[in-house]
């Protein structure tokens, strides 16, 4: 199973790709917003997973 990122715990797959899917922002638009959620769900799972002291989490 593939999945695509998406935003920390709690937050839906719309929240993060509705702006592009739905054709109310631009690809240009949605690329940043597509990153903030996707750092905010890797720091997310760090935390959770207390990862960290991890050297690759740093």
């Amino acid at each position: 199973m593939t999945a695509l990122p998406g935003g920390p715990e709690g937050t839906s797959s719309r929240d993060v790709f509705d702006g592009y899917l739905l054709g109310k922002r631009s690809l240009e638009e949605e690329l940043p917003d597509l990153q903030k959620w996707w750092d905010r769900g890797i720091a997310a799972g760090i935390k959770k997973n207390n990862w960290g002291q991890e050297n690759w989490a740093r």
